[in-house]
């Protein structure tokens, strides 16, 4: 027989949560709440790890897989250097490095 494979698209709010959707009924499946308003797309990588900024130049990594999704992995405030600067722009590139691009400097983080 074939099994049934669940697959979750995330989104972060201003409402301060990263929301985990069920792509087939629409129903929230889980929420992470976040330490302020999301406003970039989540990035995920290829071990399921799912990325996202916060208003606060938060960098928060979540799993994504099935076993604990939306459970919190880590948090990184240090990628602002203490400048009041926002998270700008995530990508994930071919050899799995997060890049994180900030109002003032882009990162390369490897795993």
């Amino acid at each position: 027989g074939s099994v049934e494979k669940e697959y979750h698209a995330t989104f972060a709010s201003t409402d301060g949560f990263l929301y985990g959707v069920d792509i087939v009924s629409g129903v929230e499946v889980w929420a992470y709440q976040m330490a302020s308003s999301g406003f970039e797309a989540p990035v995920v990588d290829d071990m399921n790890i799912i990325y996202v900024g916060d208003g606060k130049s938060n960098l928060h990594a979540v799993n994504g897989g099935l076993s604990c999704a939306g459970c919190f992995l880590w948090t990184d405030s240090s990628l602002a250097s203490g400048a009041s600067t926002d998270i700008v722009k995530l990508g994930i590139t071919n050899t799995n490095a997060l890049v994180v691009g900030t109002g003032t400097r882009a990162f390369a983080l490897f795993q």
